[in-house]
């Protein structure tokens, strides 16, 4: 390979690693766009562009560029970056084979990474400059040594462990001897995060959870550090140490949470994907107009829906970003192809998670009466019927009698507030 050559997308590199390197180069079908695997290639001054959907597997990337890189389900396992760059790119569905990666003195600027999880991930020296990551659902024993971040945003990464000791040696993140500057957190879980020695200079925390181990400092920092945490923040997680306290937020004050108690609440409520058949959308929004007067975040198809991406990607995402999915359970959703994608998304959410995340309501007795060799297309049963039978487990919420023209608001609203209540407990059975 010549030094500076570059790929346009999966087929461009496919095709000249497959009449070059067929030993290096997995897959099946003639479709070069998708679901090959290269292994154990070094790739070295080579511009990656366009549109990627493969796994790179023991591969080592020295001296390259990945820039307007399109990588769906673009997944990398065992594999070495040194002094490369990533930029104007967005890595998403990146589960299962984002693993064991190592990356040493390379720069990011303008990457985004969501759907999916990192594991065994270590970056070395690394610049991050407008850098995202959302919506992965747990990051495991990823480590940021001697990095500096500046407008980084972490979002929606959620804690993995039953555990709520830090574990050093295997934590869930870990920013090492670095700068955070301009960085924020949100809705991100810390019990079993550390940052050790590091400079957190206008540093942001929202809604996220705290635990007295998350901060750890061993030494003097060249600079002071700024970072500030809303009210929710303080109230969810540990009382903090009284130097970290004032070395890090300026807080001298070691009864800070008490005085917050006083003037505010902490939030109990969580962010609701409602799932349902728009045959059923009159009940699906009387629900939902309940939760907001409740003051319940809630993804709603009708209002929430983003245009310009595709339905699966839409579903996938809602599922993914919120904490509980109320099912509308009822013939109608049952049979639907949409809906029992978004079950099975959850599913597997919940096997990720170790907790219940699937709340469902049901507005007739279908749920209940359907059988196994009813379920339709037949190359679907297995899956739907695990589908059916998960939802079956939990105690669904009765609301046949809320589901015409009139209903008596007042037992409705009672209704709701169970749900409510419920919503708070699900975690495990």
């Amino acid at each position: 390979m010549d030094n500076n050559t570059v790929f346009d997308g999966s087929k461009a590199l496919l095709g000249y690693l497959i009449e070059a390197f067929p030993k290096r180069v997995d897959g099946q079908g003639a479709d070069l766009n998708y679901g090959w695997r290269v292994r154990d290639k070094v790739f070295r001054n080579t511009t990656f562009r366009g549109k990627y959907s493969m796994v790179f597997k023991g591969c080592k990337f020295i001296d390259c560029r990945f820039e307007n890189v399109s990588g769906f389900f673009c997944l990398f396992e065992n594999c070495k970056f040194n002094s490369t760059t990533f930029i104007d790119s967005r890595f998403s569905h990146i589960e299962d084979h984002w693993d064991n990666n190592e990356f040493n003195k390379c720069w990011f600027k303008g990457v985004q990474l969501d759907e999916g999880w990192i594991r065994n991930a270590f970056f070395n020296e690394c610049s991050f400059e407008m850098f995202y990551a959302n919506g992965i659902f747990f990051m495991e024993n990823v480590w940021f040594t001697n990095c500096n971040l500046q407008e980084v945003q972490f979002q929606g990464i959620n804690y993995y462990h039953e555990n709520d000791q830090v574990d050093e040696e295997y934590p869930d993140i870990a920013f090492v001897d670095s700068t955070l500057d301009l960085t924020g957190f949100s809705n991100v879980d810390f019990r079993n995060s550390q940052f050790f020695n590091c400079i957190l200079a206008s540093v942001s925390f929202f809604d996220c959870r705290l635990a007295k181990d998350s901060f750890v400092k061993s030494k003097e920092l060249k600079y002071e550090s700024k970072a500030s945490a809303d009210f929710q923040t303080f109230l969810k997680s540990d009382d903090l140490p009284r130097q970290i306290l004032a070395d890090y937020f300026n807080i001298h004050d070691t009864s800070i949470k008490k005085t917050i108690a006083a003037m505010t609440t902490k939030t109990e409520y969580q962010k609701v994907f409602i799932s349902f058949s728009f045959k059923d959308k009159r009940f699906a929004k009387r629900l939902d107009d309940e939760f907001t007067k409740r003051g319940i975040r809630t993804f709603f198809w009708v209002k929430d829906a983003p245009p310009g991406e595709t339905l699966k990607d839409i579903m996938r995402s809602g599922v993914r970003a919120n904490d509980r999915i109320i099912f509308i359970a009822s013939a109608n959703s049952i049979r639907s192809e949409a809906c029992q994608f978004e079950l099975s998304e959850g599913r597997r959410k919940q096997a990720e998670l170790w907790e219940n995340i699937i709340f469902p309501v049901h507005i007739d007795d279908y749920l209940f009466t359907v059988q196994k060799d009813q379920i339709r297309p037949v190359d679907k049963i297995e899956e739907y019927w695990l589908n059916i039978e998960e939802i079956r487990r939990i105690n669904s919420a009765d609301f046949t009698n809320f589901n015409k023209d009139r209903v008596n608001k007042v037992a409705f609203a009672d209704a709701v507030d169970k749900i409510v209540a419920q919503l708070k407990n699900i975690n495990n059975d």
